[in-house]
């Protein structure tokens, strides 16, 4: 588990996987996920998993 303050973690999000992530939400948590053989080959191969942002949890935003 990273801990840290945007936008780091929005730019980590692009050069660690292919998808795009408009912005990672303050209290954001995104899974991302790896196949590979060896460190060298983190960039650009992970794949987001999951992304929980507050809303999720019934905080923050809106209550509609």
């Amino acid at each position: 588990m990273l801990v840290g303050h945007n936008p780091t973690w929005t730019d980590l999000c692009h050069r660690l996987t292919r998808d795009y992530l408009e912005n990672l939400p303050t209290s954001g948590i995104i899974v991302i996920d790896f196949d590979i053989g060896h460190w060298g080959e983190l960039s650009n191969h992970g794949k987001i998993n999951a992304l929980l942002i507050p809303r999720d949890f019934g905080c923050g935003g809106s209550q509609n």
